[in-house]
């Protein structure tokens, strides 16, 4: 009928690469009962340093399988985020992540509705003395999906993306988008996703893909339309990269152009 309890894992010993989990401690709580959740929660701490949590709670009526969850993330920064690029060596710098979220199940569990945002500021990342330029992201999105009627309903998305103040990544929905596996009577009109990339730079990229990394500025543009209720989607994508060099072996390309279209 309801479940209250708590789990608690600590980390009494770490040594090597993996040092830093040392006095890594983490908790679990959980409080149910048949109609509500009155709170899940992880949260993380070192010592008595706390580095973030993840926290679900709302109204759930566990026999209908209807009801309406708050799902949030907060606190997260390099604390906690070094402890997982230990091993590979990498420094998340000033870092942090935020997400809030709602979840609404209805009609027994068959239509989900997500909606929520994303943010992670000043993402920073370290390897081997070099760093990576500063990047701000966030997403704000709300999606749909009815397995009873087979089909998906994206109203809103909406993606941002700048480097070092200047803009990188930029996507946007120009109305609600359907994409249907099924037949469906109550089709929405026709929708266009479009994802623009801007101005990057591979060089920036080399604490991660080592002395192979290509160099080049790499410039994209996609589109993705659906029409007649998400039954025929069309897709079509445009990039440029200039001043390509690349090595392979002892061979080398240098100040190349390439460029690449689909649809």
């Amino acid at each position: 009928a309801s479940v209250k309890g708590s789990t608690r894992l600590n980390v009494s010993r770490a040594e090597g690469a993996l040092a830093d989990f040392a006095a890594l401690g983490s908790v679990l709580d959980v409080e149910v009962t048949p109609t509500d959740i009155k709170e899940i929660a992880l949260r993380f701490q070192k010592g008595d340093t706390r580095l973030g949590q993840l926290r679900v709670n709302g109204p759930f009526d566990m026999e209908k399988v209807e009801g309406r969850l708050n799902i949030a993330l907060s606190s997260i920064d390099k604390q906690l985020l070094n402890l997982a690029g230990a091993k590979s060596g990498i420094d998340f710098g000033p870092t942090t992540i935020s997400s809030t979220n709602q979840i609404e199940i209805t009609k027994g569990g068959t239509v989900i509705t997500t909606r929520g945002r994303v943010d992670m500021s000043n993402v920073q990342l370290t390897r081997t003395n070099l760093t990576t330029p500063r990047l701000d992201l966030s997403k704000e999105y709300d999606l749909t999906v009815d397995s009873g009627q087979s089909m998906a309903t994206l109203r809103t998305l909406t993606m941002t993306g700048t480097q070092n103040g200047n803009p990188l990544l930029k996507a946007e929905l120009t109305s609600p988008m359907q994409i249907a596996w099924g037949n469906t009577s109550n089709a929405v009109g026709d929708s266009a996703l479009t994802l623009t990339v801007s101005n990057l730079n591979l060089a920036d990229w080399k604490p991660f893909l080592g002395d192979v990394a290509p160099l080049g500025m790499v410039n994209a543009k996609a589109k993705v339309l659906s029409q007649q209720g998400g039954q025929q989607v069309t897709f079509d994508f445009d990039t440029r990269i200039d001043h390509l060099t690349v090595k392979a072996g002892t061979n080398q390309v240098s100040d190349a152009t390439i460029t690449v279209q689909t649809s």
